[in-house]
């Protein structure tokens, strides 16, 4: 049904963009990329938009805020990633989570979080080991509480995803789960599934909150796909209305944008959303 559109934001709206990064071990050789990627990033944003930025390896630490200025931002990346010291457990779940439900507190302007990761949750890793089995994301509940959040709070995520089962990393630098589990399972599919769970769960992440999963093939590929976001952030409009909640049940509400002259059409970051009545 037509609905009143209440809010609109146009593409010259401040962007607020949260810059995650993994700083677990199985990333740490790559944390040069990930400084250069950022310096990337920040240069190319518009002068009106604002940066955050955090770090997880075994929690979350946010080490630049909106009201830092952006060189104090990049300067606050050295020291952290220089002395970060992985704690062996990887709360990439949790981490994310918490970055959304508290890093945007009392915006409303545009909005996105882009993650650097491998997107390894120990607690996936540990549930193959202790039950010989891979998990899937519908049971997975530690993932479902994400899931829940990113579909709740409609920030687009997106991942520039490494180290994956579509683009294997054969350096043998840091911590890998996955080989670890080859010397454990031998020829079992069980690695080979690890990974593509490890992969669906950034993509179901990435689908629901309207965003997007890129693959670098190489690491020399990471800055051009920050930049690509960037682009893709700085064409976008945000578009807002209250709707109209009828029935008892939680249900699925489908957004569909069009324009009033057909020549034209929308790209649409989020399909719909999921919607609970009032108690």
């Amino acid at each position: 049904e037509p609905q009143q559109v209440r809010y609109f934001g146009s593409s010259t709206a401040p962007y607020h963009v949260y810059l995650l990064f993994d700083g677990s071990g199985s990333t740490r050789h790559k944390w040069d990329f990930m400084r250069s990627a950022a310096s990337a990033f920040v240069e190319f944003m518009k002068p009106q938009d604002r940066i955050s930025i955090g770090i997880f390896d075994a929690r979350l630490k946010t080490i630049a805020d909106w009201n830092d200025s952006r060189e104090n931002a990049l300067d606050a990346l050295n020291p952290i990633m220089s002395g970060l010291q992985s704690a062996g457990t990887t709360e990439f779940y949790r981490s994310l989570e918490r970055a959304i439900e508290r890093s945007f507190d009392g915006i409303r302007e545009r909005r996105a979080i882009i993650v650097l990761t491998d997107g390894r949750d120990t607690s996936l890793y540990r549930e193959i080991i202790q039950h010989n089995r891979v998990m899937n994301s519908e049971e997975d509940k530690r993932f479902g509480g994400l899931y829940r959040t990113a579909a709740d709070k409609g920030i687009p995520i997106y991942f520039i995803a490494v180290n994956t089962d579509l683009n294997r990393d054969g350096s043998t630098e840091g911590a890998d789960e996955f080989r670890n589990l080859e010397i454990i399972y031998g020829e079992s599919p069980v690695p080979t599934q690890y990974l593509e769970q490890v992969r669906i769960r950034m993509e179901r992440i990435a689908q629901v909150s309207g965003g997007q999963v890129l693959f670098p093939e190489t690491l020399d590929d990471i800055i051009p796909l920050f930049l690509r976001i960037g682009k893709t952030l700085g064409r976008s409009y945000s578009i807002g209305y209250v709707p109209q909640i009828e029935g008892p049940d939680p249900a699925l509400r489908r957004i569909v944008i069009k324009t009033k002259n057909d020549a034209h059409s929308v790209q649409q970051s989020r399909a719909g959303y999921y919607v609970t009545p009032p108690h």
